[in-house]
Parts: C-alpha cells; structure tokens; sequence
C-alpha cells in the first residue's frame, strides 16, 4: 500500500512538481507560494478572503491528515 508520494497525490500539478524537482522541493515551494500568496491579500487588505481561505485549508487539508494519521 502506497501512502505518500507521487502514487497517492492527487493535484496533478503538484504530482509534477514532485516529479520534475523532488518531493520536498515541491511541497516547500507550493507551501511558500501559498504563504506569498496569503500575505499578498493580507497586504492589500482582504481580510475577508484571507479568513475564508484560512478555514478552508483547515477543513480540506489539515483535518483529513490529522484524522488519516492519527485517527
């Protein structure tokens, strides 16, 4: 059974990025880019979207992973 790496990702792109510059170099830059990306709306004062995109990640990705690893 596969758990992690390119034969469970489901993003396609991300599934790139592993393939083409490793896993930890992809998934630090999708994480940096995410981070860039939220302080941007920070920045330019949506704080509104910044609250919702918030909640969203925790709901669709920090909870399963909490709840596949230690569920």
């Amino acid at each position: 059974m596969i758990t992690f790496g390119l034969g469970i990702e489901a993003n396609p792109l991300l599934a790139s990025l592993m393939h083409t510059f490793g896993y930890g170099t992809a998934l630090t830059g999708a994480k940096v880019m995410a981070a860039l990306l939220g302080i941007a709306l920070h920045l330019r004062q949506v704080h509104s979207a910044v609250a919702v995109l918030a909640a969203f990640y925790l709901c669709v990705a920090i909870v399963p992973w909490i709840m596949i690893l230690f569920g």
